[in-house]
C-alpha cells in the first residue's frame, strides 16, 4: 500500500513536470528523464511501463501543445498575433513613439502577409 501510493506521487509529480516541459529548460527536461531512468533500474517490474522519452511521456498522458501563430515584420523584426493585424496587412509599429524629431515617430508600414491567389480568392 505504501509503495502504491509513493508510485502514484511520483507518477504525479513526472506528469506535471511532463506537462510544463514545453516551457522547461533543456536540462530540466533531461533531468526528467535521468529520474526515469533511475525509477526503471531500481524497480524493473514496476517501471517497465514507464516511457523512455518524453515524446513517448506527452502522448501517453496525452498533453497537447498549445500552438502560437505569429506573424513577423521584416522590416523591423516585430511580432505580431495573426488574429490583431489589421485589414491593411500593415506594421503599425512606431519605434521611438516620443522621440522629438517627428522623422523617428513614423509606423514601419511595411507588408506583413502576402495574398496568395487561390481558385476560390485569396488567402493570407
Amino acid at each position: 500500500m505504501m509503495n502504491e501510493v509513493k508510485f502514484l506521487k511520483i507518477q504525479a509529480m513526472t506528469k506535471t513536470l511532463l506537462m510544463n516541459s514545453l516551457q522547461l529548460p533543456i536540462g530540466m527536461i533531461l533531468t526528467i528523464m535521468v529520474i526515469l531512468q533511475v525509477l526503471k533500474d531500481t524497480d524493473p517490474k514496476r517501471f517497465h511501463n514507464f516511457p523512455s522519452s518524453s515524446h513517448n511521456a506527452k502522448k501517453l498522458l496525452q498533453i497537447e501543445k498549445n500552438a502560437k501563430t505569429y506573424a513577423v515584420c521584416p522590416k523591423c523584426n516585430k511580432l505580431h498575433k495573426t488574429a490583431e493585424i489589421s485589414e491593411d496587412n500593415k506594421c503599425k509599429f512606431v519605434e521611438f513613439p516620443k522621440h522629438p524629431m517627428k522623422k523617428y515617430r513614423v509606423e514601419c508600414g511595411a507588408e506583413l502577409l502576402k495574398n496568395i491567389p487561390v481558385t476560390n480568392g485569396y488567402i493570407k
